[in-house]
């Protein structure tokens, strides 16, 4: 039946309207008030476009170029390439993106699946590769989740830091990690630092933990040191404060037979000091609490300057002690008992 104002195509017929000549322009142009154009199949594609140098289907329109619903368990709009991007967005327009997902529930706005792949892929030549923000208290502005062994989140570049995180907020940290029965946050370089921390007016570096050491290191290199302090001004390198009773500022322990529980080593000045108020220091071992190593010479110190209260015992094993201030200073034999 065909009319001015209607035309239906019946019968057996592969095409049911068509248009084939190269003078032709535009194959079909067709308007509606509420529709333009309506496409309907039971079986395949409502409608389909195909073009050898342009796009398959074009659409433009106030709201939105092209709008695709999902009825009965269908996706809204799906692209598919056998080689290129499935779908692909552009936009021009500052603070829009080129392809934008809403949820109206709790679902996902944008979701990314690959089988051997990346799922989700972000790329700026001038700006952030991905970013994600959120307004909601203990949510994350980017979250990752892996349901295996391997990391939540990965961070990696050529030039510049892995991963940074940055808070201006007192009490919050730049980058925080939580875990209930490991470490919560882990550092591994192979030539360099593992952890490093920096601050201008703060402490570089903070451990703290109720029931165990707040701060622990371990080398298993020769020479190396377990915790290594530096200062390049006149201040402590390792510093440890002791805040109740009977607490200690600082515990070295080595269980090995031949192992240094605390050691200072100064190329120019004092390797250890004790000020206390009550003792300087106090020593206790089960061999001998103090032990004086002996000189390689015999006799008292003939060079250099030496101060009242000195100890020194030469290559003989006598003991001598400094009474007056001098070069090489006024040192009298210690006389023993039995000597």
């Amino acid at each position: 039946m065909s009319s001015d104002n209607q035309f239906t195509a019946i019968g057996d017929a592969e095409v049911g309207f068509q248009t084939n000549s190269a003078s032709i322009r535009v194959g079909a142009d067709i308007a509606g008030s509420v529709v333009g154009m309506r496409g309907h199949c039971d079986t395949g594609n409502g409608i389909e476009g195909f073009s050898n140098k342009g796009f398959g289907v074009k659409g433009d329109g106030t709201l939105a170029g092209i709008l695709g619903e999902g009825i009965g368990g269908g996706v809204g709009v799906k692209g598919t390439s056998n080689f290129d991007d499935g779908v692909v967005g552009d936009c021009s327009v500052r603070g829009k993106s080129g392809v934008f997902g809403f949820h109206r529930g709790f679902g996902t706005g944008v979701t990314g699946a690959s089988p051997s792949g990346v799922g989700v892929s972000g790329v700026s030549t001038i700006g952030d590769g991905v970013a994600g923000q959120t307004g909601v208290n203990n949510k994350s502005g980017v979250f990752g989740f892996n349901t295996n062994a391997g990391p939540g989140v990965t961070g990696s570049s050529v030039k510049g830091d892995g991963v940074v995180g940055v808070t201006n907020l007192l009490g919050k940290s730049g980058v925080a990690g939580f875990n209930d029965s490991g470490t919560a946050v882990f550092g591994h370089s192979k030539a360099a630092t593992g952890v490093h921390g920096d601050s201008e007016t703060g402490l570089g570096v903070v451990g703290s933990s109720k029931h165990n050491s707040g701060v622990q290191g371990h080398a298993e290199a020769t020479g190396a040191s377990g915790v290594l302090g530096e200062n390049t001004r006149r201040s402590q390198q390792v510093a440890g404060l002791g805040l109740t009773t009977e607490c200690f500022g600082v515990t070295g322990r080595a269980n090995a037979g031949d192992g240094v529980g605390v050691s200072g080593q100064s190329a120019n000045g004092i390797g250890v000091s004790g000020n206390g108020g009550t003792y300087g220091a106090t020593l206790q071992g089960g061999r001998a609490p103090l032990r004086l190593v002996p000189s390689a010479t015999e006799g008292a110190p003939q060079s250099g300057l030496h101060l009242i209260g000195e100890f020194f015992v030469d290559a003989q094993g006598t003991l001598f002690y400094c009474r007056g201030n001098g070069t090489p200073g006024n040192w009298k034999r210690v006389r023993l008992a039995d000597a």
